[in-house]
């Protein structure tokens, strides 16, 4: 008697329990019907968002929406309805169309009071995370993504692709000459030409494609669904676009770009593996670039430019010309007697630092006996100003203990009132002036061996490669033309592989026609892709003063430590490799292998064998004539033939 039938009522009590606790919530909480969208429930904090007093009874696509002349396209009912109320929240993003806000939904089917199914959703605004996540992952200048969120993306591209077999293409750029513009303009205008840039990138990518700034002026534009040839017509595109603003650059393209579309079956590469080799392409285009202007500026620029006063910080030079020759450059303050030696110099020659202030003495003391006397004139003649240049040679003990040949040279330089200031010069290692091979100058095969023996005994662990390369048909082309001839086409090929040659790739002139290359971490891939190049640069007619040749390269390979340990079996197996290649139709590489090796080795254990029963009497064989007959039939020779004796000692290694 106490509740009245209203308040007894279920349903009545079912919708005050619902408004009370969603209507206590900061989300959007609203309910519609599955078959008509018409809202049943929505609570004040959802009405409050979209302005709306009394939105029950209404359409929620005409209320919640704009624009929409029927069902959102993007509603989740028809997939809850195929999913079933038993299925798991269906979690998504909208971006509203009405009040422009983020939502992150939660949408499922609840029965309803009266016992049908409906649609519940619970709405989360997550407009002002999204402006903070964007700030996270966003370039403030360009609006692009910054190198981690473009790093992901990139990975996320590739992943997809892969599963798919879409291909997609990697366009890193960079701007041409950004601190000329900087310089000139100010950094300002050199900030504008960034924004003008990204801007003509952005404006030919599609729904799908990622844009990266990198670093400073590196971009990375990802491109899903396009093939190379799309990507470079698209990047062109965009160059055109700025032509505009080539005021800025001063150059006749804004930027440079390298393209790389990875095979979509081809072996899957990492992220930094994909950036590396990208950034090749686009190293291939700025090298170009870089010498067309040197060769621009060589035509039109002026031999002299009057007016121009060349100046550079003094405080650099020594360190630049250290790193630039492998003498020793040193130099000594004369008021204070102090000398400043290389980092090198003082390794080598286990002195007790770069700076010495007594260096007669600690470095006359590795000195010769015998060449002390000359040393000592030499510095003397300097240190009392009776000679303002000297060069000596003499012999110095290095840290091995072995005498060294070595040539100094200086010269002193006088204040205005003519006391000296400065002496300096360079010592020459004259020991090492042996390791270039003239022709081609670069080092020769004795520095080749030292090289992969240090190698191999730092034991770097990303391993060691070694190469060997053969130039096929040389004999030809010395019978052609001549021998001088030859050794250009040796300096020409020499000068080939060098350019080729991948980072960290050494190259060494062998003996005759053969290079060795050592590649410290040299992978399979990055020596295939180095002798593809090799193979593409001499595929066509080569010229050299006035008269063509063509010639091919074959090349042998092995790994360290797979294939070998030590200088010798490393060399070996690449020999063997080599001879392979050119026994099997030449112009190819082969990578050694013990099938490569096993046939070699027979054949020399044969040839052996066989100079060795000659050398006993042929030991081992019996001789058997077998006659000739005319086609008459008439007897008119004998063909000799050596057989294993039946009854004698059988010879090693052959079996009859």
């Amino acid at each position: 008697m106490m509740d009245t039938p209203r308040e007894n009522s279920t349903h009545d009590s079912g919708v005050w329990l619902l408004d009370r606790i969603m209507n206590q919530m900061n989300a959007g909480v609203y309910i519609t019907d599955v078959d008509t969208d018409e809202i049943l429930f929505m609570n004040s904090g959802m009405k409050k968002q979209f302005g709306l007093v009394e939105p029950e009874g209404k359409i929620c696509w005409q209320v919640l929406q704009k624009g929409m002349s029927g069902r959102c396209p993007f509603c989740p009912v028809p997939r809850l309805l195929r999913d079933g109320p038993s299925a798991a929240p269906l979690r998504w993003e909208e971006h509203n169309t009405s009040n422009g806000c983020i939502y992150e939904n939660f949408d499922s089917l609840i029965q309803w009071h009266d016992g049908r199914l409906v649609h519940f959703q619970h709405s989360l605004n997550v407009t002002e995370y999204h402006k903070l996540s964007i700030a996270a992952t966003t370039d403030e200048l360009t609006g692009a993504l910054n190198r981690r969120a473009g790093k992901a993306a990139l990975a996320e591209m590739a992943a997809a692709c892969a599963r798919t077999g879409e291909p997609f293409s990697l366009c890193m750029f960079d701007v041409n000459d950004l601190k000329k513009t900087n310089d000139h303009f100010g950094h300002a205008a050199g900030d504008q030409l960034l924004v003008s840039i990204a801007e003509a990138v952005r404006g030919v990518l599609q729904e799908g494609d990622v844009l990266c700034r990198l670093s400073g002026d590196e971009f990375l534009a990802l491109m899903r669904g396009a093939p190379r040839e799309q990507a470079v017509q698209r990047m062109n595109t965009a160059l055109a676009a700025l032509h505009g603003v080539q005021a800025l650059s001063e150059q006749a393209d804004a930027f440079s770009f390298g393209v790389l579309t990875p095979e979509p079956n081809g072996p899957a590469r990492s992220v930094a593996q994909l950036l590396s080799d990208v950034d090749e392409k686009l190293y291939e285009k700025k090298r170009r670039l870089h010498i067309a202007n040197a060769q621009y500026a060589l035509l039109h620029s002026p031999q002299r430019s009057p007016g121009v006063d060349f100046t550079y910080d003094t405080i650099y030079l020594l360190d630049a010309l250290v790193q630039s020759t492998d003498d020793y450059v040193y130099v000594c303050n004369m008021k204070t007697g102090v000398f400043c030696y290389p980092q090198a110099m003082v390794d080598e020659f286990d002195l007790p630092g770069r700076v010495i202030a007594n260096a007669a003495a600690v470095w006359g003391a590795k000195v010769h006996p015998n060449d002390k006397q000359a040393f000592l004139e030499a510095n003397q003649e300097i240190t009392d100003g009776r000679a303002d240049s000297h060069c000596v040679e003499y012999r110095a003990c290095n840290r091995h203990g072995e005498w060294v040949w070595m040539r100094c040279r200086g010269h002193l330089e006088r204040d205005a009132g003519g006391e000296p200031v400065l002496f300096a010069g360079i010592i020459t290692n004259l020991g090492k002036k042996n390791k270039v091979e003239h022709l081609t100058g670069v080092f020769n095969k004795f520095e080749f061996e030292h090289e992969v023996r240090r190698l191999l005994d730092a034991q770097p662990r990303e391993g060691v490669c070694v190469l060997l390369f053969g130039i096929d048909g040389l004999k030809r082309i010395n019978g052609l033309y001549n021998r001088l001839f030859g050794d250009e086409v040796i300096r020409i090929v020499c000068q080939k592989l060098q350019t080729l040659a991948p980072p960290g790739g050494t190259v060494f002139r062998l003996d005759g026609d053969e290079f060795g290359v050592v590649l410290r971490g040299g992978t399979l891939r990055a020596v295939q892709g180095y002798f593809g190049a090799v193979q593409q640069a001499f595929s066509t007619q080569q010229t050299f003063d006035g008269s063509k040749f063509f010639c091919t390269l074959s090349c042998g390979c092995a790994f360290a430590p797979h294939d070998g340990t030590t200088y010798l079996g490393l060399l070996k197996c690449a020999s063997s490799a080599l001879d392979h290649a050119k026994r099997h139709g030449k112009n190819r590489m082969e990578v050694f292998s013990s099938a490569i090796l096993g046939p070699a080795e027979r054949a020399m254990e044969l040839t052996e064998l066989l100079r060795e029963s000659i050398e006993n009497g042929c030991n081992g064989f019996s001789l058997h004539y077998q006659p000739v007959f005319s086609p008459d039939g008439h007897l008119c020779g004998a063909e000799a033939l050596m057989g294993l004796s039946a009854g004698g000692a059988p010879v090693r290694g052959f079996s009859g």
